[in-house]
């Protein structure tokens, strides 16, 4: 059959892309209760009315709970285009591409236009390519790092920014200082792993965590 052509080709192309999981581990990411467990997630859902569109792309995330990352893949813009819907055709329901991989605002318009995901984009580290972002109509951005200055230009633009953490204090400084909606565990494997999430969620229950890099089915069940 057709999907079964599709997820041939995908397995095959995994072998060789190097396609990176990001997994929603963080508590309301991987269930089914809205995001008004979170007091935190209820304080900014109500803060501001502009900001309404950052968290419906918020809630859509939790919702899809993998989000698939695209990138610098060693093949044709088409090829991956190819294996981005063969992976939608096999439940994806939110996608990124790192800013870093070639193509990455064509991909994204491509995938604005043709499907119905949620589409963002990764490493973005600057203003200018927060606009290029915004101009491919991309749901969200993400970057490695925090930055509180381009965090708060993205929330001016009532575009979700998630950023990257790695330290208690960082974290905190995205999300309560920066005023972040979730914070990315980056690298997730190098900072400990499962142990290490599980860790940041006791003195700051509230924060949505989404770890990043290094997530596999044993820490996902874990």
């Amino acid at each position: 059959s057709e999907f079964l052509l599709q997820e041939d080709f995908l397995v095959l192309l995994l072998e060789r892309v190097p396609l990176i999981f990001y997994i929603m581990y963080r508590l309301g990411f991987v269930t089914s209760t809205g995001l008004g467990r979170w007091p935190g997630c209820r304080r900014r859902l109500s803060s501001n009315a502009s900001s309404s569109s950052m968290d419906d792309v918020l809630k859509r995330l939790r919702d899809a709970k993998l989000l698939l990352c695209v990138r610098r893949p060693d093949v044709s813009l088409e090829n991956v285009h190819k294996a981005i819907l063969a992976a939608i055709s096999g439940g994806v329901k939110a996608i990124e591409v790192t800013m870093d991989t070639p193509n990455a605002t064509t991909i994204v318009e491509r995938l604005r236009a043709e499907t119905e995901v949620l589409v963002g984009t990764g490493t973005v580290m600057s203003e200018s390519e927060v606009n290029i972002c915004e101009q491919a109509r991309a749901h969200f951005v993400m970057s490695p790092i925090t930055d509180t200055r381009l965090v708060k230009y993205c929330n001016n633009k009532s575009m979700l920014m998630i950023p990257g953490a790695m330290t208690p204090t960082e974290v905190h400084r995205a999300y309560y200082e920066a005023g972040a909606r979730a914070v990315k565990v980056f690298p997730f494997n190098a900072c400990g792993g499962t142990k290490f999430v599980a860790g940041i969620q006791g003195p700051f229950p509230d924060i949505p965590l989404l770890p990043a890099s290094g997530v596999d089915f044993e820490s996902f069940k874990e």
